[in-house]
């Protein structure tokens, strides 16, 4: 991936309107979250703020090198250093702080380690063998950086072709279970359709409570407990994917979302539901694809194909240039904007392609249909990552950025006018930041709310 560097200023197409209800900005900004960290980023693959700590944030790097970033002041401080794998797509994408992380201090870790030799014979010059493991860290007592006692092994989620299409996305859902995507291994998918290997897929696991033999248990309502195939994953809850490289939890809904990235025609970002079948690779998105054919010799896509149990797409991301030319598409994303019930971009779904530098908007009908969707103007570095924030805003990062960047439009909250007082009876303010109050609006979520108006129905 090609980085580029950013300065302090960029906009997508400046003079954006407020949305009317029901319709998508005609365009959206994208602007400096306040201050920049000292050094840009080493590969971020995500970021996300520490429970109880808002406005401070984790950000994952590929290297194993984890800081904490406060984009008030752009300090940035080291929180963990783990061993890992960085070849190809090897490393550490994310971590997930526990539901109770407050109270009990744990987060978890999927990463590549060096010891990677329990597989022999893998794919594209490896040295070895290939495994993912999922591990629990544990915070200081202030939350401020980890602990610095050994983490407790959890899981072994292997077994891999090559050093590719990882997955390694890990959240908590509302349901407090870890749910964790695991990708094909660039396997062309040969397993990803048997569900007796965690090849493409989806997974979901109880780390609060352990099976015989596990550090976790399996879930007695995942789709597939009950499969008399021996062989068969339970773990699994969702199945058929390339490379699900992004994961999100709606702050709603609690619905699960998957971006997953495509390799010759189409990517796509689904509502994942339980023991759905995304096809691949039958159908890769919306296409169906010749599964006879290997990677290096696949030339163009089938007329028709077997479709039975197989799950659609809920937005289906087009490449630029299909299989012949190069791999022009990388979806990122998605994210849920809820920062505010009134806005008309209330459930909008918000995504982007890293490799053609582009952001998108999608809006769904009652029935998760896309009724609307846009394609705005390039943007100036490439998206590696999008996140709501504590206080309303949707952020995104770039890999070597040296600060965040927020979604601006009117509809998304981004004004500056300061809220002096809570009339309709919310909550004290927690915290304030320059001008602006905060206020628990959602349980522990801030929010800000700019060009209050005693009527604005904010609940």
């Amino acid at each position: 991936m090609n980085i580029s560097m950013v300065g302090t200023a960029l906009i997508l197409l400046a003079g954006a309107a407020p949305a009317a209800a029901g319709t998508l900005p005609e365009s959206i900004a994208l602007k400096p979250y306040l201050k920049a960290a000292p050094v840009p980023f080493v590969d971020c693959m995500s970021f996300q703020e520490i429970p109880g700590k808002p406005g401070l944030y984790l950000v994952v790097q590929k290297n194993g090198a984890l800081i904490t970033y406060d984009p008030k002041t752009g300090n940035t401080a080291p929180w963990l250093k783990i061993s890992v794998n960085t070849q190809y797509e090897e490393g550490v994408n994310a971590v997930a702080f526990h539901p109770d992380f407050e109270a009990n201090g744990r987060y978890f870790i999927l990463s590549n380690p060096k010891s990677n030799s329990t597989l022999p014979g893998l794919n594209y010059g490896h040295p070895g063998g290939y495994t993912e493991i999922l591990e629990e860290y544990s915070a200081d007592a202030d939350h401020g950086k980890d602990s610095g006692k050994p983490p407790k092994p959890v899981g072994e989620f292997c077994c891999k072709d090559g050093p590719g299409h990882n997955g390694q996305f890990i959240r908590f859902g509302k349901d407090r279970m870890l749910y964790l995507t695991v990708g094909d291994g660039n396997s062309d998918g040969r397993e990803t359709q048997t569900k007796r290997t965690f090849l493409g897929t989806v997974l979901r696991i109880d780390i609060d409570h352990a099976d015989a033999g596990r550090n976790y248990a399996i879930p007695k309502d995942n789709p597939f407990f009950t499969d008399p195939d021996p062989k068969v994953k339970k773990e699994i809850w969702s199945y058929g994917f390339r490379q699900p490289y992004k994961l999100a939890v709606d702050a709603l809904t609690g619905d699960l979302w998957v971006g997953n990235v495509g390799g010759w025609n189409e990517d796509h970002v689904s509502l994942i539901r339980k023991g759905a079948n995304f096809g691949w690779p039958i159908t890769e998105s919306t296409v169906c694809f010749d599964n006879s054919r290997t990677m290096f010799d696949y030339t163009a896509p089938l007329a028709v194909c077997d479709r039975t149990g197989i799950t659609p797409p809920t937005i289906p991301v087009p490449h630029s240039f299909p299989r012949g030319n190069v791999n022009t598409n990388c979806v990122m994303g998605p994210v849920i904007y809820r920062g505010n019930p009134a806005s008309p971009l209330y459930g909008v779904v918000f995504y982007a392609d890293h490799t053609a530098q582009k952001l998108f908007a999608a809006r769904l009908d009652g029935d998760g249909k896309v009724i609307e969707s846009k394609e705005y103007a390039k943007t100036p570095f490439q998206i590696i990552h999008l996140q709501e924030a504590g206080d309303g805003r949707i952020l995104v990062s770039g890999l070597a950025t040296s600060q965040f960047y927020y979604l601006d439009d009117p509809g998304l909250l981004m004004g500056s006018v300061p809220v002096r007082d809570s009339p309709m009876g919310m909550a004290r303010p927690r915290e304030a930041d320059g001008n602006q109050d905060l206020y628990n609006v959602a349980g522990r979520r801030l929010i800000r709310l700019p060009n209050w108006s005693p009527r604005l129905p904010i609940h």
